[in-house]
């Protein structure tokens, strides 16, 4: 089998490259240099049984090289808008069976769209916003389904938010701007309080990005009991003990990743020290003294919480008569906390 020609491009600054290889999977190796000397590298993985199973990919293996190089392709500049680069870095993204698709509000993906024209401006003014927005590459790295992000591109034409500085508007290449409202409004997004509403969509997206990454399992573990919740009016207490014991296979899942490891000279506690664990990991990342500090005062808040949730946990595998689907709301919710403090704390 050939592999088709590489792809390259000049975007916002940065110089991409994408090779598509074949080996025990097909997959796009993808890098990234920027003027000032930044290089970073990712890759996009197709596991041959996913290729086989899934309508999406087509059954000629050079055509589905050049699609997954030009996934991988538009998954960069969509980092790129969303200054998610390092997130990217030394990644191995697979992709799934079926296309992973978030619950984002209204107001959360029209922030992220006029947020990333904003960023156009400022990587390369000189060019007055002149530059091809990808709204596929957007799709991947927040998870958005494209119909959805379509609807906002629309919401936000006929609020005069953005504008098309071109004919032409093929996906992956929007030839669209923000307009000077646009641009107010996406300063006004920046410096503000930000909506409680929208700060839960951030610490999920946060996790949700993290343990794609690296363990895409978990999101739809989580997606599974926060919908579980969502659902249902009343919980029994064997649901509740249900939902408890899930969110803590998660954290353990979590805190057994390789990656929040590295460093770490200590031998790993058993799985269910969930304290000895976060303790050791937190030791070893910090970075500074001022980090430091910061770090005991996470941990004081971690356990603080993690404590009694551990209690509960514990206390619903024998089933008490009282249990109510707040409990259930909380531990899902701590879940996702504590997993956003970790990762943005340890840069993952």
């Amino acid at each position: 089998m050939s592999m088709p020609p590489p792809i390259g491009q000049e975007y916002l600054g940065y110089r991409i490259r994408v090779h598509a290889y074949r080996g025990d999977n097909l997959f796009a190796t993808v890098y990234i240099e920027h003027a000032e000397g930044a290089k970073i590298r990712f890759s996009e993985h197709l596991d041959w049984f996913v290729k086989a199973m899934s309508r999406g990919w087509p059954d000629d293996d050079e055509a589905a090289a050049n699609q997954l190089m030009e996934q991988a392709f538009h998954r960069v500049r969509g980092a790129i808008l969303l200054d998610g680069l390092h997130e990217l870095n030394e990644a191995h993204v697979w992709v799934p069976q079926e296309p992973r698709y978030a619950e984002r509000s209204d107001d959360y993906i029209r922030r992220v769209v006029l947020s990333a024209l904003r960023r156009v401006l400022e990587l390369t003014p000189q060019k007055h916003g002149h530059v091809p927005f990808d709204d596929i590459g957007v799709c991947l790295l927040e998870d958005i389904e494209p119909t959805r992000l379509d609807y906002i591109l629309e919401r936000l034409d006929k609020s005069a938010l953005i504008e098309y500085w071109a004919y032409g508007a093929d996906p992956g290449d929007r030839t669209l701007r923000a307009t000077a409202q646009g641009l107010a409004e996406a300063d006004k997004l920046g410096e503000e309080t930000k909506a409680p509403g929208l700060l839960v969509e951030e610490t999920v997206a946060t996790v949700e990005a993290v343990l794609n990454k690296h363990k895409p399992e978990l999101v739809e573990q989580l997606r599974r009991q926060s919908l579980r919740i969502a659902e249902s009016r009343e919980l029994s207490e064997h649901e509740v003990g249900e939902i408890a014991q899930a969110c803590e296979q998660i954290i353990w899942d979590f805190l057994d990743l390789d990656v929040l490891w590295a460093g770490v000279a200590e031998e790993r506690p058993e799985r269910q020290k969930t304290r000895d664990r976060l303790r050791l990991i937190l030791k070893a990342r910090a970075p500074s003294d001022t980090e430091t500090s910061l770090l005991e005062a996470l941990e004081q808040y971690l356990v603080g919480w993690f404590g009694p949730l551990e209690v509960f946990v514990h206390k619903h595998r024998h089933l008490p008569g009282e249990s109510e689907r707040r409990h259930a709301k909380r531990l899902v919710t701590y879940t996702y906390l504590l997993l956003a403090d970790l990762s943005e704390l340890l840069g993952l």
